[in-house]
């Protein structure tokens, strides 16, 4: 076994850091791109599966905007509830591979929980 100095030793680890991080940066805008093309294409079959309705609408009075809010609005709940869902099994799995892998728990920062506690602390306090 040959003998390294530190320095040696951590500068590769902190390339391979480094080349790790660009390659999960790459992966995530693959996957963000392979998103907003799914999110759009459901889109537009929600649009064509309901032409009708939309025509209907039409002639009832109700304006393209008001029609496109609704859309709009129908997206972002689909949205949310798919990004709590993915949220969650993300964290289930990424769990039990924590534990299964490090044998150690992880734990969940729940950032925008903590602050808004501390936010309706100070009201309360107020």
């Amino acid at each position: 076994m040959k003998a390294q100095t530190v320095t040696k030793i951590t500068s590769s680890d902190t390339r391979i850091i480094a080349m790790l991080q660009t390659l999960f940066w790459i992966v995530s805008l693959v996957v963000l791109v392979l998103t907003f093309v799914g999110v759009g294409t459901t889109i537009s079959s929600i649009v064509s599966q309901r032409r009708n309705e939309i025509g209907l609408r039409k002639a009832l009075g109700a304006s393209s905007r008001a029609i496109g809010i609704e859309f709009y609005v129908e997206s972002a709940i689909y949205g949310l509830i798919g990004g709590l869902i993915g949220t969650a099994i993300g964290y289930l799995l990424a769990r039990v591979l924590c534990v299964s892998v490090f044998e150690r728990a992880i734990g969940f920062n729940w950032l925008l929980w903590r602050w808004l506690d501390t936010q309706t602390r100070a009201r309360a306090r107020s």
